[in-house]
């Protein structure tokens, strides 16, 4: 259902916003690597290069360039919701399109009440986007035991 760079964009929010948590000190900005990322995450450092520099384009997080350059927050993790990275990579129609991508839907005068799957799959999405709307990064992110645990680092 949600693309492999929505995952990955959402995976990599979650990691900073751990490594975030586990910064004692708070004084210093916590800037990460885009290799240290990749690396770490198991994603192609191009591939994960252009999701970060769009978060940051999306104002999610801020890029500092140079040697000690990276990525970080430029908003609190705790008012980021899944549904805000979802929706900059994947849109919001995502939740409103067959999630079967059955061909009766794309024939002409097709009736979304005459797919036997509709209803039951809208409310399933319907669901879905609401989990999303109201899970914060920062709250996620605190729920998750270590860095090693979850991303298998």
């Amino acid at each position: 259902m949600l693309s492999t760079t929505s995952k990955y964009a959402i995976r990599a929010v979650l990691y900073l916003a751990m490594l975030s948590k586990k910064n004692e000190d708070k004084s210093k900005v916590l800037k990460v690597g885009i290799k240290k990322l990749a690396e770490d995450l198991k994603i192609p450092t191009f591939f994960l290069g252009k999701i970060m520099q769009t978060l940051a384009k999306h104002k999610i997080l801020t890029s500092y360039k140079g040697p000690n350059g990276g990525f970080s927050f430029n908003l609190d993790p705790d008012q980021i919701s899944l549904l805000d990275i979802v929706k900059i990579f994947d849109g919001e129609e995502v939740f409103n399109t067959c999630l079967l991508g059955l061909k009766l839907c794309d024939q002409e005068g097709f009736k979304k009440e005459d797919c036997p799957f509709a209803q039951d799959l809208d409310i399933c999405m319907a669901r879905i986007s609401n989990y999303l709307k109201n899970t914060y990064v920062g709250k996620v992110a605190e729920s998750l035991n270590t860095i090693d645990d979850v991303f298998m680092i």
